[in-house]
C-alpha cells in the first residue's frame, strides 16, 4: 500500500468532516477543511445528543474523554402530551451535546478554543475550521441515503450527512460521522478495503434509516404505525445482515 502522505481536501466542517479529519491528520496526511460559516456562528446547533457506541469509541481511541464531555442518564422518560409518563427505558445513555463535540474536536484539529475548550487539545491514547447551517433548526423528519460512498475511484468520499441524513435524530448522524472517520482510518492502514467501507458504511446507513423511522413512529404515533415500522426495520437488519 501507498503510504506516503495525501493531501485531503474536506468539504463541510461538522462533526463528519473534524471527525474524519483528525482521523487522517493523525495518519500523517494533510488535511484541509472548508467550511462557509465561522465558530462564532456554530454555537447551539443541537440540544442533548446521546453518545454513542461509535462516538465513543473514536473519542476514546484517539485519547479525547479529557475534560469530561458528557453525564451519565440512567435511563430515559417518554413522555405524554399531558406530561405523564408513557414508558420509561431502564438503559444508560451519555449524554452530550452538539457544542461540547464541536468545540472539542475544533480544539484537537486545528487548536480553536472556546468556553469549552480553553485550550488547545493534543491527540492522546492513539498518539499519534467548520459546520451544520446556524439557522433555525427544522424538526421535521428527512431521510436521505446515497446509493455509493466512493466515487471516482476512491477519491471522492461522501461521509456524515453528506452520505445519509437521519434529521432530526441528531445521535444517530454523529454515531454515523464517527464510524465513518473510524473505518476510514482503517482503510488508510491497509486494514480494510475500499469496498468494504463503502459497503459497511451504506449498511449502517440503511439500517439506521429503518431505525431512525421506527423510534420516531414510537415517540409520535401509536402502536399500529409503530409495530409496521418495527418490522421494516427488522427487514432491514435481515436483508443487510
Amino acid at each position: 500500500m501507498d503510504n506516503k502522505p495525501k493531501s485531503v481536501l474536506i468539504a463541510g466542517g461538522s462533526l463528519a468532516g473534524l471527525m474524519t479529519g483528525i482521523v487522517l491528520k493523525h495518519l500523517g496526511h494533510h488535511v484541509r477543511i472548508f467550511e462557509r460559516y465561522p465558530a462564532t456562528q456554530m454555537e447551539g446547533q443541537g440540544a442533548g445528543i446521546t453518545a454513542q457506541v461509535d462516538v465513543q469509541q473514536l473519542l476514546t481511541d484517539y485519547g479525547l474523554l479529557k475534560p469530561p464531555y458528557s453525564v451519565n442518564s440512567p435511563n430515559l422518560q417518554i413522555l405524554k402530551l399531558d406530561g405523564s409518563v408513557k414508558s420509561t427505558w431502564n438503559v444508560a445513555w451519555e449524554m452530550t451535546s452538539w457544542d461540547a463535540l464541536y468545540f472539542r474536536l475544533r480544539a484537537v484539529f486545528d487548536g480553536h478554543r472556546s468556553e469549552y475548550c480553553p485550550q488547545a487539545l493534543e491527540l492522546g491514547a492513539q498518539q499519534t475550521g467548520s459546520g451544520e447551517n446556524p439557522r433555525k433548526r427544522d424538526t421535521r423528519p428527512s431521510i436521505c441515503r446515497a446509493i455509493r460512498a466512493s466515487h471516482l475511484d476512491g477519491k471522492v468520499l461522501l461521509v456524515g450527512d453528506a452520505l445519509a441524513s437521519f434529521r432530526p435524530h441528531a445521535a444517530l448522524s454523529t454515531n454515523q460521522a464517527a464510524l465513518n472517520a473510524l473505518l476510514r482510518g482503517k482503510v488508510m492502514k491497509g486494514e480494510m478495503a475500499l469496498m468494504d467501507w463503502q459497503r459497511t458504511v451504506l449498511k449502517y446507513a440503511h439500517v439506521s434509516a429503518a431505525r431512525s423511522r421506527a423510534i420516531g413512529t414510537y415517540f409520535q404515533g401509536g402502536w399500529g404505525v409503530f409495530l409496521v415500522a418495527l418490522v421494516r426495520y427488522g427487514v432491514a437488519l435481515v436483508g443487510e445482515g
